[in-house]
């Protein structure tokens, strides 16, 4: 008999939950099954006995098993959950695996048979049972009709410890109503007893505590000892996943029961049943109190990022056009940048003059969406996609596999997450429409996975739709990081995930960074660095932070793009591997630890 494969990647007990496959509309034939058990013919024939009523042979069970493999491969976004699928197939593909599944069908089919015949048998007893019960109730009403003053007689067994005699079960009226009076007598006695024992002086610190006395409110005032109160204490010393988890289902709570909840509060709502803890904003700062400045200064200490600055010979550069600029020698300044990119051999070099000589560009084609007394403000796409696209495309230009995409784009991730947790709803759920997507294309998985989300607003004074943008973002940032987390198998790799997230204003914006804090089991929301798109040359020089910002976002994603490949080709080398053919699996890749505290993303229900 071959070896099994084992799921690399992945924890043994790991399974999918039967929701999951109720929103892929499939049979829940592998639902419950933990992946280690996926490879035993004898558990998948009887759980297809269970599921599929129509499988009546071996051959049509053993198909149906390898058809589930194939739809859950192509379904999930997990590479690790793939590889293990495409393995399991080819084990099950084996002459010796084949055989040892229609032998245990067959036993199956017995066993199944049995079980019939059991049942059947089992509920034959009980209908001769009950026929028999009735026939003696029947029996003991007929005796009480003829003789009512007859006592009728016990047919079961007495048990040990009830009473028995006359005087514990007392049938006549005159008994029970003596019982009765006795028992008002001893609460009556009971209750003056206890009343003269409150008259007592009691020594509060020596004094037991008597099981039958509820403490008394003396109206009196705590003495104030100068400590919290016990629900700051609590606060204090509860998880922070506890302090979010319940606030976001107060929330959720005042909003079924009708209440017209503010964007703050939905926004806080949102993030809060969403795990995550938003540094950006300081909407949930008063979930903490004192506790946030340094749960702030905590996590960034843990997620640590440089500052930005550009490369020597760069920054040279940088400074001639600043000079060119402030002389009104705009035309020179593009003719240098020009020269310069024809000359430099350095790609991020390269990639920083062409973020200059695009901003150049704009100012000379744009210009008119930045003057300041315009009549009509501009159209938050043509800011978003005359000025600052632009910039993002010239990140990846050298890149093969990563580009852009724009006009309200959807992230199947999400799309597929939200598909799930309200795959019972009568209305099809929507996934959010993203404005600018950053996208890396895996050739070897045939995936694109999102790294990036953008999102902008014509006016930075409307705060309802920087509020509503910004809500949007964090889940949409957390989904990217989830998807990313699915994409990568060993730890080391999976520390170097985080999902990015820019939000424009106008010329203005921000770069933010989410991560998932495996002591605290949140997520963390931490703004990283402003963006600044000046509004004439004049003003150019303020533009250098941002050119830094831009190029150190190159960098990461570029960092993790790697990573990722790297990855996707050791999935690849695991599938093609020959160790299980002779015998010689190669050791199984543990699964990280950012897999078991993953939460999931909570999002708007479709009727909303």
């Amino acid at each position: 008999m071959p070896l099994p494969p084992t799921p690399h990647g992945l924890p043994h007990d790991f399974f999918i939950p039967e929701t999951q496959f109720r929103a892929w509309k499939m049979a829940n034939t592998l639902a419950g099954v933990p992946v280690r058990d996926w490879v035993k013919p004898d558990v998948l024939c009887n759980r297809v006995l269970e599921c599929c009523p129509h499988a009546t042979t071996a051959t049509t069970a053993y198909n149906h098993i390898l058809s589930t493999l194939t739809k859950i491969s192509k379904k999930v976004f997990d590479s690790s959950l793939k590889l293990y699928c495409d393995r399991v197939q080819a084990y099950l593909a084996k002459a010796p695996v084949k055989d040892d599944f229609a032998m245990q069908w067959k036993h199956s089919l017995e066993r199944a048979q049995l079980r019939r015949e059991l049942n059947q048998e089992e509920s034959t007893s009980s209908i001769k049972a009950d026929l028999l019960g009735q026939k003696l109730v029947g029996n003991m009403l007929s005796k009480r009709l003829e003789d009512p003053q007859q006592p009728v007689e016990e047919t079961r067994e007495p048990i040990d410890d009830q009473p028995h005699s006359e005087e514990a079960q007392p049938h006549s009226e005159d008994d029970q109503l003596h019982i009765v009076d006795q028992q008002h007598q001893q609460s009556i006695e009971k209750g003056k007893q206890l009343i003269e024992k409150g008259n007592q002086p009691v020594d509060k610190g020596k004094q037991p505590i008597d099981d039958d006395q509820q403490p008394i409110d003396d109206g009196q005032q705590p003495i104030d000892n100068g400590q919290q109160p016990i629900d700051a204490q609590q606060t204090s010393l509860e998880p922070i996943s506890t302090i979010l988890a319940r606030a976001g289902e107060k929330l959720r709570l005042r909003e079924t029961n009708g209440d017209q909840l503010s964007r703050l509060d939905r926004k806080i709502m949102t993030a809060c049943l969403s795990s995550m803890l938003d540094f950006i904003e300081r909407g949930q700062h008063s979930l903490f109190g004192d506790r946030w400045k340094g749960m702030e200064d905590s996590f960034k200490t843990q997620f640590p990022m440089a500052e930005p600055a550009l490369p020597p010979q760069l920054k040279q550069a940088w400074e001639k056009v600043v000079e060119l600029c402030h002389e009104q020698n705009a035309a020179d300044a593009r003719a240098y940048v020009a020269a310069e990119i024809d000359k430099n051999r350095d790609k991020e070099a390269i990639v920083g003059l062409e973020l200059i000589q695009q901003l150049l560009i704009a100012y000379r084609r744009h210009h008119h969406l930045l003057d300041p007394f315009r009549l009509t403000a501009p159209a938050e796409y043509d800011l978003a996609f005359k000025l600052w696209l632009p910039l993002f495309d010239c990140l990846f230009a050298d890149e093969t596999f990563m580009s852009t995409r724009i006009s309200e784009t959807v992230n199947v991730y999400t799309a597929a997450q939200k598909q799930n947790m309200y795959a019972n709803s009568s209305r099809a759920p929507i996934a959010f429409k993203i404005d600018i997507r950053f996208i890396l294309t895996d050739r070897n998985g045939r995936q694109e996975i999102d790294m990036c989300a953008v999102e902008a607003a014509k006016n930075c004074a409307n705060d309802n739709k920087i509020m509503d943008d910004h809500s949007k973002l964090l889940r949409e940032g957390k989904d990217i990081l989830d998807r990313l987390f699915a994409v990568v198998v060993e730890k080391e790799a999976a520390a170097d995930m985080q999902g990015f997230i820019i939000q424009l204003g106008s010329t203005q914006g921000q770069i933010s960074t989410i991560h998932l804090s495996k002591d605290d089991d949140i997520y963390v929301a931490i703004p990283r660095h402003r963006l600044l798109f000046p509004g004439s040359t004049a003003s150019i020089r303020r533009f250098e932070p941002t050119l830094a910002a831009l190029l150190h976002l190159r960098r990461h994603m570029r960092t993790m793009a790697r990573i990722i490949k790297e990855q996707q080709e050791l999935i690849q080398d695991k599938r093609n591997s020959l160790g299980t053919s002779h015998g010689r699996p190669a050791p199984t890749l543990i699964a990280h630890p950012f897999k078991k505290k993953m939460r999931p993303t909570w999002y708007t229900p479709p009727h909303q």
